[in-house]
């Protein structure tokens, strides 16, 4: 018995350090409720988050090595890979997303995706709706295990930094869950800093939202209607 609180106690202390206390209460809640309900139910916490384009990039050439980083054009063979969920290819190109891969030795190694509008995303059922002509949301960015912490993640940046100073934008806007620190030191090291927050609880068939951000609240049993974030609202 005491071997198990123990183990309890080490585990709320990692929470704490890592998320902080209150969205580590709010994991062990998501936790609950998905292994109480067989996933008929969950919580999510996510964070919104703001990165300036940089002027010039952060990745010395001589760190890049053999690596290629290039925009992928629709009728590349490689987009259809560099994805996370195959059968959104034709909705991505449709809206005229841009994907940009990185490769080593002809491997393609990691990608990561613009969008230049409003931006619906299935994992949160949220439509993410940005300032017109100001900024991109990035999503889908990917790193093969082997290469993390290396070379690949900057490289990808520098070439989406590039591709935002082109089209005159100045930032880009993503979604990360609260309860991945890892992701969020990362985007935090690139500048990202967070702008609000949304608090997703699923029950069946139905959606709760709450934010920092319009709508600030609803509640909706549609799946198949996204609720709309509006990130006009956000001082950027």
């Amino acid at each position: 018995m005491s071997i198990g609180l123990t183990n309890w106690a080490g585990k709320l202390l990692d929470l704490r350090r890592r998320l902080g206390l209150p969205v580590g209460l709010l994991y062990l809640m998501h936790r609950s409720l998905l292994r109480a309900t067989g996933g008929a139910a969950d919580l999510q916490f996510h964070r919104l988050l703001i990165q300036p384009v940089r002027k010039h990039g952060i990745l010395p050439c001589h760190l890049a090595g053999p690596l290629v980083v290039r925009q992928l054009a629709p009728e590349d063979p490689e987009i259809a890979g560099a994805l996370s969920r195959a059968d959104d290819l034709p909705h991505r190109l449709a809206r005229g997303d841009c994907c940009i891969a990185a490769f080593r030795d002809g491997r393609r190694v990691g990608h990561l995706w613009l969008c230049f509008g409003p931006f619906d995303e299935v994992e949160s059922a949220c439509r993410f709706v940005l300032p017109a002509g100001r900024g991109a949301w990035d999503y889908d960015i990917y790193v093969t295990e082997e290469e993390r912490g290396g070379p690949v993640f900057p490289a990808l940046w520098d070439a989406a930094w590039g591709v935002l100073r082109e089209r005159g934008l100045e930032w880009t806007a993503s979604r990360i869950s609260g309860f991945n620190d890892v992701s969020l030191r990362s985007h935090v090291r690139l500048g990202a800093r967070p702008v609000g927050w949304l608090v997703l609880v699923r029950l069946g068939r139905c959606l709760v939202l709450a934010g920092s951000v319009r709508p600030w609240f609803r509640v909706t049993c549609r799946p198949a209607e996204p609720i709309e974030v509006n990130f006009r609202t956000v001082q950027v």
